[in-house]
């Protein structure tokens, strides 16, 4: 029994790491995609593409 009892808490202790470890990448993943969207701004930039042309648009 005692051993059932320590593998229970070592595959809560588990599942709770994986909780953590899922969290962390769903973090990480989201920091991905403003990275990924803030480059293709500034390449944007590069290839001479104004940020102003957005406000000539709506004036």
């Amino acid at each position: 029994m005692k051993s059932e009892e320590l593998l229970d808490k070592e595959l809560s202790s588990l599942d709770s790491q994986v909780s953590a470890l899922n969290l962390e990448n769903k973090k990480i993943k989201s920091v991905m995609h403003t990275l990924q969207h803030s480059m293709k701004s500034s390449e944007l930039e590069v290839i001479g593409v104004p940020e102003s042309r957005n406000d000539s648009v709506i004036q």
